[in-house]
């Protein structure tokens, strides 16, 4: 599962929560226009399923820290393979 982050630090940037577990700061910067209720709510949710890990350490303030699991990492790769290609077979629609 990758997301992307758009940065002036680093505009090309994709993270792999596979590979790379994230902080909460960082997943709710790759995810643009999701409003923090919402991203809390997702990430629950994804927790819950079993999908992603979670772990808080108890510093001032806490730092969360988000990854795949390893049922997230299988059900995963099918999905981007898919989801891969169903955009390249979607040509861009002109306006009009």
């Amino acid at each position: 599962m990758s997301i992307n982050r758009t940065s002036p630090e680093d505009p090309d940037e994709t993270r792999n929560l596979a590979a790379d577990p994230a902080h909460h700061d960082i997943v709710a910067r790759c995810i643009q226009g999701i409003s923090e209720k919402m991203l809390a709510q997702t990430l629950r949710a994804l927790v819950q399923d079993g999908l992603v890990w979670r772990e808080v350490k108890p510093t001032p303030p806490p730092q969360v820290t988000y990854g795949l699991t390893e049922f997230g990492r299988e059900v995963g790769e099918p999905l981007t393979e898919l989801f891969d290609r169903i955009t390249q077979r979607l040509s861009p629609r002109s306006p009009g």
